[in-house]
């Protein structure tokens, strides 16, 4: 399973087959068990026991595995050479569906009552864990996605009409010197500072409900810096792209149409 050894030593062939806290069991425990039972003391070599005398040797503190979720802590685990295995896991530098053939047939070389039920790769065992939160992860992507569409939209919109509204103000500046480059980055500027305004009310909420979100999100901490920073940033280009063909056009009026229009 690749589980990491932190101190000490994994089972091995010469541990005795016995349960954990029975007589003579050596055990190998999680990180988090270490740190809950032993917070201020070396685990290793220590023992173990459940309503009675301690019995079984700790020999080695291993990373800790999230067995039941994907998103709850970790929970402390005793592992232990154990005769009886209800679940088997095999590592193979190949395709896992192509073992499955020759597993069967070992397993059957047992004799009765020896069966493969219900065989998993770990990509499908992983992925059947993280099916629900992948599923809001697509479904809030596409929401996002079409708000940034409708953003885009709203901007040129709004930026359009405000063009058209101020089209004699650009003729008389255009009449008395203002280059096309002044008049693309006056309304640039125009479209960047109401983006600025919703970015700080956008940025501000989002600080405040946070806390709340955390619980749809998973591997992201509740205050990501990449994500405040980067969608600010992002959301600034598509103001730019959004005041680019309306700029564009302001640059093109003529200031006798513009003046005769008024």
């Amino acid at each position: 399973m690749q589980i990491p050894l932190i101190a000490g030593r994994y089972l091995n062939d010469s541990d005795i087959a016995a349960r954990p806290f029975e007589t003579g069991a050596s055990v190998v425990v999680s990180e988090s068990f270490a740190k809950r039972y032993f917070p201020n003391r070396n685990a290793l070599d220590r023992h173990l026991g459940i309503n009675g005398p301690a019995k079984s040797a700790i020999v080695g503190i291993v990373g800790d595995v999230r067995h039941s979720s994907l998103e709850e802590a970790p929970e402390p685990i005793v592992y232990a050479q154990n005769g009886a295995a209800d679940n088997v896991v095999i590592r193979t530098l190949g395709s896992p569906e192509a073992v499955v053939a020759s597993v069967r047939k070992e397993v059957n070389a047992f004799g009765a009552g020896a069966t493969v039920t219900d065989v998993q790769t770990m990509s499908q065992y992983v992925d059947r864990a993280a099916a629900r939160r992948r599923f809001q992860t697509v479904a809030l992507t596409a929401f996002a996605s079409v708000a940034v569409f409708l953003t885009l939209v709203g901007l040129y919109g709004l930026i359009a009409f405000t063009v058209r509204l101020r089209t004699a103000e650009i003729g008389v500046r255009m009449a008395l010197g203002a280059t096309p480059g002044v008049m693309i980055r006056m309304v640039i500027l125009s479209g960047l500072k109401l983006t600025f305004a919703g970015l700080a009310i956008g940025v501000c909420s989002a600080l405040a409900l946070a806390r709340g979100m955390e619980a749809f999100i998973y591997g992201i901490p509740a205050i990501d810096p990449v994500t405040f920073l980067g969608v600010p940033a992002f959301m600034l280009a598509i103001t730019f792209i959004a005041c680019v063909f309306p700029a564009w056009r302001a640059a093109r009026i003529d200031p006798v149409d513009a003046l005769r229009q008024q």
